[in-house]
């Protein structure tokens, strides 16, 4: 009798164990962060040009803006994470190249890409629960091909960038 009370607790909790989330990059291809990357060149006001969604979802565009605070980042802001516009307002540090750790997340924002100039930006964490291109201004229509270009090459599904 104990054992089918301990089976049935198990398959109790087994039910309300929250699902994880759904990837939206290929999980075997490597993805990769800038070396070298200066983040003080993130400092200023982004617009969010596009980001990856499940599906085609009406939920930006977000914003960012990075100031800096002593030897960290602070950004805020609203950005479309994953079909959800989600408030950001967290202190940065970097934790590694290309990567910042932000207060308040589990896991590292990685700068996946930066065009030549740093008008266009990359963020996403490696497990691919979201993926954001941020711009400083308009962006054209060729910063964004090589945007959804790092994209494809870290394993994102750019089929879901929009």
């Amino acid at each position: 009798m104990p054992r089918l009370i301990l089976l049935a607790l198990l398959l109790l909790a087994a039910c309300a164990a929250p699902r994880p989330a759904a990837s939206l990059r290929d999980p075997a291809v490597p993805v990769r962060s800038i070396a070298g990357y200066d983040f003080a060149l993130m400092q200023g006001d982004w617009h969010e040009a596009a980001s990856l969604a499940p599906a085609a979802t009406a939920c930006g565009p977000g914003h960012l803006s990075v100031r800096p605070e002593g030897a960290a980042l602070r950004l805020s802001g609203a950005l479309c994470m994953a079909g959800s516009l989600r408030p950001v307002n967290a202190r940065a540090v970097p934790s590694g190249p290309g990567r910042l750790a932000l207060s308040g997340e589990v896991e590292d924002w990685w700068v996946i890409w930066a065009d030549h100039g740093d008008r266009t930006l990359v963020l996403a964490p490696p497990s691919g629960r979201f993926a954001v291109v941020l711009d400083r201004g308009r962006i054209p229509p060729d910063r964004l091909k090589a945007a959804r270009e790092m994209l494809d090459f870290n394993g994102f599904n750019v089929a879901l960038l929009h």
